[in-house]
Formats: structure tokens, C-alpha cells, sequence
């Protein structure tokens, strides 16, 4: 059995502590790497979803040949873009929808056709920062050109 000197005691207990700090220091990097992780996948859900959502009403302009919606098509595509209380965030239309969303559909038809270009925006507030003085805006924008 070795004998220890008196000037070596405590260095174990000394190099274990520091042997916690890194580690402790790493878990932590790995739970902030994680948070970002989450964020990040939920933001690319939201945009996924609205580009979604837009494809809907870019297929409705296009089955109908007419670049400018009838007002009860837009109003109904509108109401299945915001998630409702007690939804289970599941719309109308089987999609999910958009926290606090919005939706617009400006048409450029081209002279004498009900034909030509539509912009479809869908803008919405990220849910953590909804209660926020300066809540964060997303947006996607696609442009749909219906031809005859």
C-alpha cells in the first residue's frame, strides 16, 4: 500500500471537481443546442404549414381558371389559416393552421382575361413571442400565374 505525503491530500477530491465542472459545462452546451434544435424545427413546421396552406388557395385559382378568388372562397380560405381555441390546432380544411394568422391574395389579371398573376401572402405571429411587446412576424409569399 502506498503512503501518501502530506502535500498530495485533497488532489483527488480536487481533480473530481473539476472533472464535474467540464462535464457540467458540456451538458449544458448540449441542453442550449437542443433548445435552438426545437426552435428551429418548429419555425420550418410553421413555414411548411403555410406554404401548404398557400398551395391551397394556388390550386383553387388554379381549378377555376380565375385569378381573383370570389369573396366566399378568400373568406373561407382565411378562416382555415388561424388556429382557434380548442381546436386541437386542426382547421376546417384537415390543415393545420397558423397561430394569429392572416392571408391575402392580390391579383394582377392580365387585360380582358380573368387570367394573369396572383400573389399569395401568408403572414403569422411565432406563439412565443405572441405576448411579447414586439411580437415576431413571419411571412411566405408565392406568386401563382394562371394562364387560359
Amino acid at each position: 500500500m502506498a503512503i501518501r505525503s502530506p502535500t498530495q491530500q485533497g488532489y483527488l477530491l480536487l481533480e473530481v471537481l473539476v472533472s464535474l465542472l467540464i462535464f457540467s459545462i458540456g451538458i449544458l452546451g448540449l441542453v442550449a443546442a437542443l433548445v435552438t434544435s426545437t426552435r428551429t424545427s418548429v419555425a420550418t413546421e410553421d413555414r411548411n404549414r403555410a406554404a401548404l396552406l398557400a398551395n391551397e388557395m394556388a390550386v383553387i385559382l388554379l381549378a377555376n381558371k380565375n385569378v381573383t378568388p370570389s369573396a366566399a372562397t378568400l373568406s373561407t380560405w382565411q378562416s382555415h389559416l388561424a388556429v382557434s381555441a380548442g381546436s386541437g390546432g386542426q382547421t376546417n380544411s384537415g390543415l393545420n393552421g397558423l397561430p394569429n394568422a392572416t392571408g391575402t391574395v392580390v391579383s394582377t389579371p392580365t387585360a380582358g382575361f380573368t387570367t394573369g398573376t396572383a400573389t399569395i401572402t401568408i403572414s403569422w405571429i411565432e406563439p412565443k413571442s405572441a405576448a411579447s411587446a414586439t411580437p415576431i412576424t413571419d411571412s411566405y409569399t408565392t406568386e401563382v400565374v394562371v394562364l387560359p
